[in-house]
């Protein structure tokens, strides 16, 4: 492929953007609907699971830079659907749970901002922890 080409595959690649002439963790939104049997369900607890760089000043090696656990949540509405606002680009695990009517889970993953993800998940039985 041709230059421009590749400048675009890199930025998808790279979840990094200048803002102000400083690189900043890119943010994408990450929405959907939860059903059962083709059904909307409202309250579903809906979780994304990801690692997160830090905020780091300029006088810090990326040798010491540590990402850490985090998560956001959003409860489905009344037609089933959630938004993730703002999530840092990545690689995610998300899932939906609902103790009376099951589990679903998908992994995600978003590197740009004009890829923000729609993500459909069908609740069924979950499985049962050892």
């Amino acid at each position: 492929p041709g230059s421009a080409a590749r400048v675009a595959a890199a930025r998808r690649a790279v979840p990094w953007q200048v803002v102000d002439g400083q690189l900043r963790w890119v943010k994408v939104d990450l929405a959907g609907q939860v059903t059962r049997d083709g059904v909307p369900v409202a309250g579903v607890r809906v979780t994304a699971s990801f690692r997160e760089m830090p905020r780091v000043s300029r006088r810090v090696s990326w040798s010491t830079t540590r990402t850490r656990p985090r998560e956001v949540t959003a409860i489905t509405d009344a037609d089933g659907r959630y938004l993730l606002r703002a999530v840092p680009a990545g690689d995610y695990v998300v899932s939906a749970r609902s103790d009376a009517l099951g589990c679903a889970s998908a992994a995600v993953t978003r590197t740009s901002p004009e890829l923000d993800q729609q993500l459909d998940l069908a609740l069924r039985g979950c499985a049962s922890a050892p």
